[in-house]
């Protein structure tokens, strides 16, 4: 099953709908506005969340062609930037650092 929506969250009751499918494993799909390394940055990436087993927090797998455009290998740390509602609704950017583990 998939759920999408034409706007740019969902809401936290549709949700909540579906926690009740065990069998179900929730991944997000987002758009990032960029992942930079150092001097260089990759515009506009999707990015999509995986199960909590594989990954510890803050880590980031990313594909051949991410890491040739940004020149950079498995340990290095990349800045994901990103908008998220702000105060009023307004979208604010905001970045995290993540460790890659290609």
């Amino acid at each position: 099953m998939q759920i999408t929506s034409e706007r740019v969250f969902i809401d936290d009751q549709i949700v909540k709908a579906f926690e009740p499918l065990r069998e179900s494993h929730p991944v997000l799909t987002y758009f990032a506005n960029s992942l930079e390394f150092k001097d260089k940055s990759t515009p506009y990436s999707f990015i999509s969340t995986i199960d909590d087993n594989i990954l510890k927090n803050n880590d980031i797998i990313f594909n051949d062609w991410v890491a040739s455009d940004l020149n950079i290998k498995v340990g290095d740390s990349l800045t994901v930037k990103y908008y998220q509602i702000g105060p009023l609704r307004q979208l604010v950017e905001k970045n995290q650092n993540l460790l890659s583990e290609k």
